[in-house]
């Protein structure tokens, strides 16, 4: 539990929720499937403000479930364990709504997850993930320690090139865009390629089976951005 109670998450959790505030995208009445929703669910009760939304949320991690569950005040959050490195997530049928933070990053088939997100989703997903320092065109597998509970479930994770991501969103949804800001947090870059390679890189990214009229949104990848 204290990699998901410390302050480095507390951090990046209110930066990432002050990001959303300000993309200001669609979430009412939306049916809404989260993955990767942890033992805390910060974004899930995030989402619960919105009026007529009705959420299931995934994680690898039957016993971070099980916190999550125990930690929630509200008992009857839909909780279903998934690898979203198979195709078992398919079982849960359509949503309007893909909501991916920080969990792209911890799967070692990606495209395989953007391609079965974008066969249940009916609307948009907007996903944020680490990315590599510099657009390469790859996936970028990387070794992640299992061991550790916000870490890959497998020991596998990646940090796709944006053009990547970019290219592979595209394969499947029409419209995709990049936010034109950053959360205010370091990890969140205002410039790529990205220098201090000490630090993660990170990125947010809507995918729309419709155009999005969002100033907030930009329908090519920017190299600078505000906060």
């Amino acid at each position: 539990m204290q990699v998901f109670k410390s302050t480095d998450a507390h951090n990046i959790n209110s930066a990432r929720i002050a990001h959303l505030d300000r993309l200001a995208l669609d979430f009412k009445n939306k049916t809404v499937l989260e993955t990767g929703c942890g033992p805390l669910g910060a974004f899930t009760t995030w989402l619960e403000k919105y009026e007529g939304i009705d959420i299931t949320s995934t994680d690898a991690r039957q016993d971070l479930l099980d916190l999550h569950h125990q930690n929630s005040v509200n008992k009857n959050r839909k909780l279903v364990q998934c690898d979203l490195n198979t195709d078992d997530v398919l079982k849960l049928g359509k949503f309007d709504v893909i909501f991916s933070y920080g969990l792209l990053y911890h799967l070692n088939k990606p495209e395989l997850f953007i391609k079965n997100m974008a066969n249940m989703c009916n609307d948009f997903m907007v996903l944020s993930t680490c990315v590599n320092h510099a657009d390469n065109g790859q996936m970028n597998l990387v070794a992640e320690n299992k061991g550790t509970a916000n870490q890959a479930f497998d020991g596998m994770g990646c940090r796709p090139g944006r053009d990547w991501l970019f290219s592979e969103l595209k394969k499947h949804f029409e419209y995709v865009y990049i936010s034109k800001s950053q959360p205010k947090h370091p990890d969140f870059r205002l410039k790529f390629p990205a220098t201090n390679m000490g630090r993660l890189a990170r990125c947010v990214f809507v995918a729309s089976k419709t155009p999005i009229d969002n100033a907030e949104l930009s329908d090519v990848l920017v190299d600078e951005f505000v906060n």
